[in-house]
């Protein structure tokens, strides 16, 4: 039995005993009291105290669901899931999405119904909490890691803005985990960021499975890519070499898009009026690689596009979906006009006017409205049945559209 002692009289302050079993290398402390334990007066605060050093381990495990009951309890989880937003709620929408229309347009809801709100808010607040659980791990792996490597963690004191930040970084450092460096080289070349790329994407970065899915196709686009360039540059040699230059060249590939330059609401009109943000750039006669072109076309896109008057383009009643950009060619993105196509019809419209795009224009109709791509649909399949059958739809359909100029077998 050993005792601990105190420096200044030598009173009896604890007794230990040897543990037994798994603790037979530590002593255990006895605590019950006398005769078991020592006898102690009550302990009195100390002025000259200068503390303990304690090592403590809590397990992960049991952090987690010390963090799942006090989300369980604080006043957002009990109260009403369709409430109105908090300013917490809505400044984490717009820094992962950008607005409440992108989020639920991404989760197949619609603005205009407010069932589809309520059950955004519900979706969005379940996303915000799953998000402070990765984020309360990432601290406790930050600070093992630091340990480990004999460093301070950063104090987790101070100002929300500093924290919140470091939310962020953490948050994005994750996310390119799943990437090789080639892979994130590509991504942040064509898409901007990891978390652009996947949201293009129709993923979720949030979901392991989805994470994984973009991974795979991060590896096949950069290996695409990389073919395209090697072809490129090949091609640029060959050019060079008949007309007795030796120029290096810059290769710029389509279907990259820029749009990560530009605001949502200089998005709306830019694919309304170009395609995408690339064809836009190309338009202006500007280069995708050149940082002083990139900022030209943010000045250009913001001088040209401040004074219009939005007027019935961004009515409610007919809203324009168009900056939702889904595929890159430089024939014009994959419009929201795909996705009203059953599979015959699309491969129809393909097979016979090139893309959505350039039927929707033979008809008259313009691809960015959601109206006109339900038409176009109506359209497509009243020819493809008409097709099937041998017939021709092209003189009933003009009747319905007057000045559609219907192209069959287009360039």
């Amino acid at each position: 039995m050993a005792k601990l002692t105190t420096h200044a009289n030598s009173k009896t302050v604890a007794l230990f005993k040897n543990g037994v079993g798994d603790l037979s290398g530590l002593p255990v402390v006895r605590l019950s009291g006398y005769p078991v334990g020592p006898r102690v007066a009550p302990p009195r605060p100390s002025s000259g105290c200068k503390g303990m050093v304690v090592s403590v381990n809590w397990p992960a495990s049991e952090q987690e669901k010390c963090f799942r009951q006090r989300k369980a309890n604080s006043p957002i989880s009990s109260r009403d899931q369709s409430g109105a937003l908090t300013n917490g709620e809505y400044q984490w929408l717009k820094h992962h999405y950008g607005s409440e229309f992108k989020f639920l347009t991404v989760h197949g809801l619609s603005i205009y119904k407010e069932d589809d709100r309520q059950e955004g808010r519900s979706i969005l607040r379940h996303l915000r909490a799953q998000d402070d659980l990765r984020d309360h791990k990432c601290v406790d792996e930050s600070v093992d890691v630091a340990c480990n490597k004999g460093m301070a963690p950063a104090s987790s004191a101070g100002d929300d803005v500093s924290s919140d930040e470091d939310r962020r970084k953490a948050r994005k450092q994750i996310l390119s985990c799943h990437f090789s460096r080639e892979e994130i080289d590509y991504i942040n070349r064509d898409w901007g960021n990891t978390a652009a790329f996947m949201h293009h994407l129709g993923l979720d970065f949030y979901d392991e499975e989805d994470c994984c899915k973009a991974k795979a196709m991060a590896t096949k686009f950069t290996a695409m890519s990389n073919e395209q360039d090697e072809d490129d540059k090949d091609d640029y040699a060959i050019k060079d070499s008949s007309s007795g230059m030796s120029a290096n060249i810059g290769v710029e590939r389509p279907g990259r898009l820029m749009d990560h330059l530009f605001s949502e609401r200089e998005l709306y009109y830019i694919n309304r009026d170009h395609g995408n943000s690339a064809i836009f750039m190309k338009h202006m006669g500007l280069k995708l690689d050149d940082s002083d072109d990139c900022l030209e076309a943010r000045e250009i896109a913001a001088s040209v596009y401040s004074d219009i008057d939005d007027g019935d383009d961004e009515s409610l009643a007919d809203n324009v979906l168009s900056y939702l950009n889904v595929g890159m060619g430089l024939k014009g993105p994959r419009q929201l006009a795909d996705h009203f196509f059953s599979e015959e019809e699309l491969d129809f419209v393909n097979n016979t006017y090139g893309d959505s795009v350039s039927f929707m224009i033979s008809l008259g109709l313009e691809f960015y409205r959601e109206n006109d791509c339900r038409k176009a649909k109506s359209i497509a399949a009243a020819l493809l049945s008409n097709d099937d059958q041998g017939g021709d739809a092209g003189f009933g359909i003009r009747g319905h559209l007057p000045g559609a100029n219907i192209l069959r077998g287009g360039c």
